[in-house]
């Protein structure tokens, strides 16, 4: 199986790492997505961090997934 997660707009990437490395270690793809800073986007942020998701997640079958607290907001 192979994991997307995705942070809250409000943390950083670094709240998944360790459950990245716990999937790892348990035989499963994990992909940690970054996303851009509020303070980088136009007024349109959530358009603009959807985008950001979608480019790094491209090219991805059948991968689950996992958002964090306002990263509801951008699926």
């Amino acid at each position: 199986m192979h994991l997307t997660l995705v942070h809250s707009p409000l943390v950083g990437s670094v709240c998944w790492q360790a459950m990245a490395t716990v999937a790892r270690a348990s035989g499963h793809e994990a992909t940690v997505v970054t996303l851009p800073s509020w303070a980088d986007q136009a007024p349109d942020y959530y358009a603009a961090m959807g985008s950001s998701v979608a480019g790094q997640v491209s090219g991805q079958s059948g991968s689950l997934l996992v958002v964090h607290s306002g990263a509801g907001a951008l699926v």
